[in-house]
């Protein structure tokens, strides 16, 4: 799925004065390119699969999405909850979505988080710990990962794979982050801390700005965004689709199949106009304008298309999960039917006496045909019964 709208950023930056000879690069907020790690600067030192894991499993067990960024420095701005949150703007970020963003030579980091996220400040505060006590340690990759999976356990209250126990480090961990400069004539040591400044507040809806209020390069870039993170959408619910199949069988699923359907058609329209957009031919910047504004209104449908399905499939989910007391609470109504059929028969043969035979023909076999549907119904109950104890809840 797609997740829009605005996000609250949380911010916790610890500062130090950093003496060096060539100074930073300055780096702007970044275009994701649909990507959920972007390392700058070699921070993840080839563990980037690693924190990918951490990021897969947030997002199967959580439904989060967590996206994290590393750079030399913040600028423009230079404020690191101003620089996460205009990260998260220009990528369209939604309200599921988080941002990590770290800057190595400023040794700031911003955490942007949105606004419907289903956990309260004092498991966001968890969270930051997690993601500080790595950055203190210098463990780049690890405080993604730890910010990954304690978001996780708060979400679920279980942990990502192969989530270790920091406890005895973090209560050791030196308070501040800190990087002791070399070759200054002042030089910060562990446990040099210059300041520490904790901001949250909203960030503005820009994903939900209308179209027309939007220029060209915004719009391409919303596009851009929308059409890759769809495609990943659409993907992701193919294996799930796929599970579902297996699990609940093909007239269970049929309206996530059309719902999936639909959704591929449109990609592959927003793709076609895409290739065009990127076509080496020019075109008006109303054209443009134009085929670039379709794509948004592509993916935004097929979007819909899948989220209608989101809540059917949790029901799906949910009753597998309640499997053995749904069966037994139809016991009691298959019964209370049951003790009906002597009633509607009778009621049945005093219509025969009122009404002539023609007029009773479309209803003649209904008690009949009742009492062999709750044969059924039981016989389909006792093997559910069988299939629950073995395991098949599906």
């Amino acid at each position: 799925m797609l997740f829009r709208g605005g996000a609250a950023v949380v911010a916790l930056a610890a500062g130090m004065l950093l003496l060096s000879s060539t100074p930073a690069l300055a780096d702007d907020p970044v275009d994701l390119g649909g990507a959920y790690i972007v390392d700058e600067v070699g921070a993840l030192q080839g563990r980037e699969s690693d924190v990918q894991l951490a990021i897969d499993s947030l997002y199967d067990r959580a439904g989060l999405q967590f996206f994290v960024v590393f750079v030399d420095t913040f600028d423009d701005p230079a404020d690191p909850a101003d620089w996460a949150d205009a990260t998260a703007d220009e990528n369209f970020l939604g309200t599921n979505d988080l941002l990590l963003a770290v800057a190595l030579d400023d040794r700031l980091y911003g955490l942007s988080v949105g606004p419907d996220l289903p956990l309260s400040d004092p498991q966001l505060d968890r969270v930051e710990a997690a993601i500080e006590s790595q950055l203190r340690a210098g463990d780049w990759a690890q405080a993604a990962i730890d910010g990954a999976q304690t978001l996780q356990a708060e979400a679920t209250g279980v942990v990502g794979p192969n989530q270790p126990d920091r406890s005895d480090e973090r209560a050791g961990a030196v308070p501040g982050w800190v990087l002791p400069t070399v070759g200054g004539a002042a030089v910060l040591g562990v446990g040099a801390v210059i300041g520490t400044v904790l901001m949250r507040r909203r960030r503005r809806d820009q994903d939900a700005a209308p179209v027309e209020r939007l220029d060209l390069q915004q719009l391409d870039r919303r596009a851009g965004s929308l059409l890759v993170r769809l495609d990943d959408a659409v993907k992701t619910s193919e294996q799930e689709l796929g599970f579902a199949q297996a699990q609940f069988g093909d007239e269970a699923t049929a309206p996530f199949v059309a719902a999936l359907d639909g959704a591929k058609r449109k990609v592959s329209e927003a793709f076609a106009l895409r290739a065009q957009l990127d076509d080496a031919d020019p075109q008006t910047a109303p054209d443009r304008r134009a085929a670039t504004a379709r794509i948004v209104e592509l993916c935004e449908a097929a979007d819909a298309e899948l989220d209608a399905q989101a809540d059917a499939f949790e029901q799906l989910r949910d009753l597998e999960r309640t499997a053995p007391q749904a069966i037994e609470a139809l016991v009691p109504r298959i019964g209370e039917l049951r003790a009906r059929l002597p009633q509607e028969e009778q009621r049945l043969a005093d219509l025969h006496r009122r009404f002539a035979p023609g007029a009773m023909a479309p209803v003649d076999g209904n008690v009949t045909e009742a009492a062999a549907r709750l044969a059924a119904a039981e016989h389909e109950l006792d093997e559910a019964r069988g299939q629950v104890r073995s395991g098949a809840t599906g």
